[in-house]
């Protein structure tokens, strides 16, 4: 019972905490990965292509999303808090069956089932709740991570739940399977056969050599999945491709740096990854360039791993269950520090799964000095007790007050770019994000200077390039805005910003057929973009195309119907009324009328429609010829 009361404190705690993430907009590789890959998502080869993917599992949690919420970001950050939700109720569930095994030999005086829930709850309370998974719960793309991490967590509950029941070859099917979906949402799920091995090692058997006795199959079966994995990537997917400008993803080569230079990089970041954890103030979206600087940082980093490494494995030997659970934070972190390694070397995300077992260590520490102040006979019993969840109380209400403060970050990407900004000037990356959120919020003239700037540093920016294109276009200089557009036409051919600032230039240039060729490639990378869908419906009309016309302005409204959009939906409803104004179909275009004047935020907008819905008005309470009778 007590433990029902736990999990449901649990989901009301997450929940609350981390209501904000589902205002926050699509951020950073969203756009990349998700609203510009709108066609091919829900394309016909949408299932095919997901399947094919390097995360498959991770892509068909795309495709779900995209065909239930098209592309609302708010549906999408539901899938991710849910899948949060899922990871702390399973991480809950897995702490308190291990703890109930460790603490079972001698302490039933204090009550088994009530520590294994003290801790269970402290520890996956205080880990659910850190500001750091901002990046995982409020950034899309990043549900690998929780993917990842949530079927990882379950690996380790079936071999628990092996260690309980026995029948170890249906567990042996049960785990395949979770750690093939783990390894199908990302490559850092490689850890779960070492993760599964100390945890039974040191957790439930005692001992190496009893837990390969006993669970042998188990074991054998996450090894053989892990190693097929990672020997199908180097045949197949280049884990050991090492060229020099990889950019994203898997590999030895990333940015130019040698797997050694790339290790020494982890090491120098580890008083970061330290703060993260224990003071979570400057969290920034991006830290491209930071740790190369911190060469001071390496003989302490190096200290630290060999400190942490060797206190674990002593406590591991000794069959301490705390020596397994520090070495458990230090195989999460190692894949991608070292033969997985991602593009930037400082990213919060690779904290969401390595927290828990600092969260363990933590609660089973407050855990310890509860039983050890009882067994002392510390007079009054209630002070260790209070003293504990006053500590409780005060880190969680931390948590909370910082994760609010992230998610109105996430909740305005201008605000995410700023910070990043702040903190090094010299981030080029992040300028151009900067800039780019100032163009979505419409704020050209603001974004402009700032894209020069980049431009005038690096030419060869090819970001700035489409940027300064689109923010020259809002400005009435398309002769300029052509210019930087077809130097990044090439490599960026793909690009639907581009191509729909390209069709602004070549359609107020008088080029009418280039311009159509342009927002057609736009709306079949993006069928939901209804800004340009409007402007085809505009451009075909100017061509009296009226088919055409009305076929791209009814999908314009229908898009924009029911979102957050009330100016672009006033225009959609506008031109729609004004088309069948022309059309003289008075009845339809006094509805569009009536509707694009509830979408009116201003006076001046009502007043300019007004004279328009009140002809139709007048016009449709006229007889048609059709409707004349002939007595004769």
């Amino acid at each position: 019972m007590h433990g029902f009361l736990a999990a449901g404190a649990l989901v009301v705690s997450v929940l609350l905490c981390w209501q904000g993430a589902l205002d926050a907009a699509f951020v950073l590789d969203d756009h990349l990965v998700i609203v510009e890959q709108e066609g091919h998502i829900l394309g016909p080869d949408g299932l095919a292509r997901a399947i094919g993917s390097e995360r498959p599992l991770t892509e068909l949690t795309f495709l779900m999303d995209a065909g239930r919420h098209g592309m609302d970001p708010r549906g999408w950050h539901w899938t991710n808090l849910l899948l949060h939700l899922a990871s702390t109720l399973v991480l809950f569930e897995l702490i308190r069956r291990c703890v109930r095994h460790v603490v079972a030999g001698g302490m039933q005086s204090i009550g088994t089932d009530r520590i294994s829930i003290f801790v269970a709850f402290v520890a996956s309370l205080v880990w659910s709740l850190h500001p750091v998974h901002a990046e995982v719960v409020s950034y899309v793309v990043q549900r690998s991570e929780s993917l990842a991490a949530l079927f990882c967590l379950l690996s380790m509950l079936c071999l628990v739940l092996a260690f309980e029941g026995g029948r170890n070859l249906r567990w042996a099917v049960v785990l395949s399977v979770l750690v093939v979906l783990g390894l199908a949402s990302k490559a850092t799920a490689i850890c779960v056969a070492p993760l599964l091995l100390v945890l039974d090692w040191g957790v439930l058997a005692g001992s190496l050599r009893v837990a390969l006795r006993r669970r042998w199959l188990l074991h054998l079966v996450a090894w053989s999945l892990v190693l097929a994995y990672a020997l199908g990537h180097v045949i197949f997917g280049g884990l050991l491709d090492a060229t020099p400008d990889r950019a994203v993803g898997v590999g030895l080569g990333v940015r130019g740096q040698t797997p050694l230079t790339y290790a020494l990089a982890q090491v120098e970041g580890i008083p970061v990854y330290l703060g993260l954890v224990f003071a979570p103030i400057e969290l920034l979206i991006d830290r491209p360039d930071q740790a190369g600087r911190w060469s001071v940082a390496l003989l302490p980093g190096v200290l630290f791993i060999l400190c942490w490494v060797g206190l674990g494995g002593f406590g591991l030997l000794r069959g301490k269950w705390w020596g397994a659970v520090m070495l458990m934070a230090v195989l999460v972190m190692l894949p991608t520090s070292s033969f997985i390694p991602i593009s930037d070397v400082i990213v919060e995300h690779r904290l969401h799964l390595t927290l828990a077992p600092f969260a363990v260590l933590f609660a089973g520490g407050l855990a310890w000095f509860i039983m050890f102040s009882s067994g002392r006979g510390f007079r009054p019993a209630w002070v260790p007790s209070s003293l504990v969840v006053l500590l409780v109380l005060t880190i969680v209400s931390l948590e909370m007050t910082r994760t609010h403060a992230r998610n109105l970050d996430y909740a305005s990407p201008a605000r995410l770019w700023m910070q990043v900004m702040e903190s090094d000037t010299g981030n080029t990356r992040g300028r151009v994000n900067y800039s780019s959120e100032l163009l979505r919020q419409g704020r050209h003239l603001d974004a402009l200077p700032i894209i020069e700037s980049i431009i005038e540093v690096d030419p060869g920016n090819l970001e700035a390039r489409v940027n300064a294109g689109i923010a020259l276009i809002a400005l009435d200089r398309p002769v300029e805005a052509l210019e930087h557009l077809r130097i990044a036409e090439n490599s960026f051919s793909g690009h639907p910003s581009m191509h729909a600032a390209l069709g602004d230039a070549e359609r107020a240039l008088g080029n009418l057929e280039a311009a159509e060729q342009h927002f057609k490639r736009v709306v079949d990378r993006q069928p939901s973009d209804a800004r340009t869908h409007l402007v085809l419906g505009n451009l075909f009309q100017e061509q009296g195309r009226v088919e055409e016309s009305l076929h791209h302005q009814d999908l314009a409204v229908a898009l924009l119907r029911g979102g957050r959009d009330r100016e672009l939906l006033y225009s959609a409803l506008l031109n729609r009324g004004s088309s069948a104004f022309r059309l003289e179909r008075w009845s339809e275009a006094a509805e569009y009328y009536e509707d694009a004047m509830e979408s009116a935020s201003s006076e001046e907008q009502r007043q300019r429609i007004a004279p328009y819905l009140d002809a139709s008005r007048n016009r449709s309470l006229e007889p048609s010829p059709g409707d004349q009778q002939d007595d004769d």
